[in-house]
């Protein structure tokens, strides 16, 4: 499916419910998700990524796989490239659909009480949005403990600065959509969602495009 199927069949608000499903999934320890694997190629100047995923009560199989070519301007392409796969869970029978600040840019001093931050933008461990300060500051909530405490610059540059410990982590967001663990619980209250991306949140988008290109007919079905 192309990039304007994709949008012609979802909005937001159906992205937000399933997203919030995959993470309750995931975080009730109903998901099998590695933290996603990195093969640096110095050789063609690139990398390549792979970011597999299965969540069991949406029996939504799928992987991401993601190229970063920083030449790629050069060329007239986005520098990241991504291609999401979806696999049939009876018979693994493939369907595809096919989709872009080393220093902190936010400072303990900037923030009032009551602020709320979405951090989605550091995804490697020598690189951080966020100073340590905020990070001790904030109630912090993550999508997964284990992919944040693997790649995350702004959470280990932190803890190696010794401004938090490990266990400052909260929750992951889908304890909080699942009720298990609070969110905000004063209005004064600093809160801050750090996320690397994780691929459930790409299987249970692609999972819902299929769904919704299947009811409405759009897309080319292939054979492989």
């Amino acid at each position: 499916m192309s990039e304007k199927d994709v949008q012609r069949l979802i909005d937001v608000e159906d992205l937000i419910r399933a997203l919030e499903r995959a993470h309750i999934q995931f975080s009730a320890g109903k998901a099998v998700m590695p933290v996603r694997m990195v093969v640096p190629v110095p050789e063609i100047k690139g990398r390549i990524t792979s970011m597999p995923a299965y969540l069991s009560e949406d029996k939504a199989l799928g992987m991401k796989v993601v190229t970063y070519f920083p030449e790629n301007p050069g060329r007239g392409l986005p520098i990241i490239l991504a291609t999401i796969f979806v696999y049939s869970t009876a018979s693994g029978k493939l369907f595809v659909t096919v989709t872009t600040a080393k220093e902190p840019i936010v400072k303990a001093e900037w923030l009032k009480p009551g602020v709320h931050i979405n951090a989605i933008g550091s995804h490697r461990p020598d690189l951080r949005e966020i100073d340590g300060a905020t990070m001790r500051r904030a109630k912090l909530v993550v999508d997964s403990r284990e992919a944040v405490m693997a790649e995350c610059g702004d959470i280990l540059l932190a803890i190696k600065e010794g401004a938090i410990e490990e266990d400052h982590i909260h929750a992951e967001i889908g304890e909080v959509l699942a009720g298990k663990k609070a969110g905000r619980t004063s209005a004064s209250e600093i809160t801050l969602y750090k996320a690397v991306g994780i691929a459930i949140q790409d299987v249970a988008t692609a999972k819902l495009v299929y769904e919704r290109a299947v009811e409405k007919k759009i897309g080319v079905e292939v054979e492989v």
